[in-house]
């Protein structure tokens, strides 16, 4: 039995009902099983190699000499930059559920009251 490895992307494609199908007598003939998961998966590869083609053709137009890897200084930075990115949209998050509450305090004309333990 062969064994086809795929990158995460285009493990979906295939379904895992499809991948662990039991014939039996009332579902052999009903459909050919093994042709349609060998057309998705060859669709997937396919998929995969027009990614790759676009990846290669955009790496030559920016002049990338080497990929990234994870620990080098520059994938570094970036995970950085991303973690301090999701802080700030949960900031913005935060802030926007601070001013809707004080907006509909003040349509009650209730105001917020903060207690000082002073």
């Amino acid at each position: 039995m062969m064994t086809f490895r795929l990158t995460k992307i285009f493990r979906d494609e295939l379904n895992k009902e499809d991948i662990f199908y039991n014939l039996s007598p009332d579902t052999i003939n009903a459909r050919n099983y093994t042709k349609s998961i060998e057309t998705k998966r060859r669709h997937a590869i396919e998929q995969r190699d027009n990614c790759l083609k676009r990846i290669h053709k955009l790496e030559l137009k920016l002049g990338v000499a080497q990929r990234w890897v994870p620990g080098s200084a520059e994938w570094n930075a970036v995970a950085a930059k991303a973690v301090l990115c999701e802080y700030r949209k949960a900031v913005d998050n935060l802030e926007g559920l601070v001013v809707s509450r004080l907006f509909e305090l003040s349509n009650l004309r209730i105001s917020p009251r903060f207690v000082s333990s002073t």
